[in-house]
């Protein structure tokens, strides 16, 4: 592991050299890869590492850098990373929150309805205490 990182290092640093820092403050990555390896990647570390990204799992984190879960062509990471793109851009018009299209959008109201069906007693958070109704 510690070659495959430094050699992404080395090969990184001489690309942000080429681009200039202007052009490197742009720059987005998808990191094309299966399914489970997704959390803690070591390419998604690195990289997010790298590009400043905020800690996080899944989409919270998920700005400059992008998983891209299953794919293994340019095109397709390409146009994932359009949509992601179109989405953060949509996401900032509509709600003045990058990320806000992130999350569903009736993500709000569906955690206080999970919330009246599942009340927390105290001492007992899975509310196994419950009996069926």
């Amino acid at each position: 592991m510690c070659i495959e990182l430094e050699q992404l290092h080395a090969l990184l640093g001489r690309w942000r050299n080429d681009v200039g820092e202007r052009r490197w403050t742009g720059l987005y990555v998808v990191v094309c890869g299966a399914h489970q390896p997704r959390d803690r990647e070591a390419a998604c570390q690195y990289l997010g590492k790298l590009l400043h990204e905020r800690e996080g799992s899944a989409a919270e984190r998920e700005d400059r850098l992008v998983y891209g879960e299953g794919l293994c062509d340019v095109d397709a990471a390409l146009d994932l990373l359009a949509r992601h793109v179109v989405d953060q851009r949509a996401s900032n018009l509509l709600f003045g929150a990058r990320r806000r299209l992130q999350e569903d959008l009736l993500a709000d109201a569906a955690r206080a309805e999970v919330r009246k069906l599942f009340p927390k007693v105290r001492g007992c958070p899975s509310g196994a205490h419950r009996r069926a109704r």
